[in-house]
């Protein structure tokens, strides 16, 4: 794992893929004081869809993805050493993450695949017909 760091700024659709498939670990930080507590992001869903690992900011949705995917490190979303702390966590143990990454891939696209979706809905609809 090298350990070169790219910031980038706005990218179209296919710099976006290619920036996505090309990385190995996804830094992901919202600033929770500017209301991403409740908030997703399609970022991180797409990282995990994609298997990457990430670092994002505790208190979040996206710390509760950390907590049921395993794949990735939550942060104090204003700490610059619990960054510098998860990156290098992340990089020691990155073939562990990278493998619970991969397994949580498998589960993101089956529980929101359109299989699932329809069971759902014919679930939904069964039991609201038996009231």
């Amino acid at each position: 794992l090298s350990c070169e760091t790219v910031f980038l700024g706005k990218l179209d659709s296919d710099a976006y893929q290619h920036e996505m498939k090309a990385a190995h670990i996804l830094l992901i930080p919202y600033l929770n004081s500017r209301g991403y507590q409740a908030r997703t992001s399609g970022v991180l869903a797409e990282a995990i869809a994609a298997g990457k690992p990430f670092i994002t900011s505790r208190d979040s949705w996206m710390d509760m993805q950390v907590k049921q995917y395993e794949t990735g490190l939550a942060i104090q979303d204003t700490s610059a050493q619990e960054l510098a702390e998860a990156m290098l966590q992340m990089m020691y143990d990155y073939p562990a993450y990278q493998q619970r990454a991969k397994l949580a891939k498998g589960a993101w696209l089956r529980f929101h695949s359109k299989f699932n979706f329809t069971e759902i809905l014919i679930q939904a609809l069964q039991s609201s017909s038996a009231r």
